[in-house]
């Protein structure tokens, strides 16, 4: 489908480079591309890997997690990624106007109305084909237009094989 020239959606965990590239290709200074490519990256890593709590001696201490913690893989399509960085564009590139929620749910919401429909959004040929899920924002999942069944099972398979029809010389090939 590449060779086709056609447009293909990205797979990724690292969903901010992604829209800091877009966001430095539309002019934005790298510092500025960096913090809008954190915004909409805060919105997909899960709370409890950003930060935990572990009680000791009755004091609470705050273990911060790395930046290695993002586990969330997204496939975003090349028409999503420039609605997102089209609307910090409009904002002047800054991080704050675009994205104003204070909690991951209400970001994820205003992500979802920002990009709108994902049936008119979604412009790659794969994830149309395929279908998309995402957990934190279902508003954005796309249903497949193809199915696939796997070709493995969860109980024991038994390959049949009727070999009962047997190969039978008919008149024309006797030869007696």
């Amino acid at each position: 489908m590449r060779e086709l020239g056609l447009p293909m959606g990205t797979r990724t965990k690292l969903i901010g480079s992604l829209i800091a590239k877009k966001c430095k290709e539309l002019g934005a200074p790298e510092e500025q591309a960096e913090a809008c490519g954190q915004i909409i990256e805060k919105i997909f890593i899960k709370e409890d890997k950003r930060a935990k709590t572990k009680k000791k001696d009755q004091e609470a201490e705050t273990i911060a997690a790395g930046d290695d913690d993002n586990d969330t893989l997204l496939f975003r399509s090349p028409g999503e990624v420039e609605i997102i960085a089209n609307a910090f564009k409009e904002n002047g590139f800054s991080s704050e106007g675009v994205i104003t929620g204070k909690d991951q749910k209400k970001q994820a919401a205003e992500l979802v109305k920002l990009i709108g429909n994902p049936e008119q959004a979604v412009n790659a040929v794969d994830i149309a084909l395929f279908g998309r899920m995402v957990a934190k924002a279902a508003d954005m999942n796309v249903e497949a237009a193809a199915s696939f069944a796997h070709a493995i099972s969860t109980h024991k398979v038994s390959n049949e094989w009727s070999f009962s029809r047997q190969m039978t010389c008919r008149p024309p090939c006797a030869t007696a």
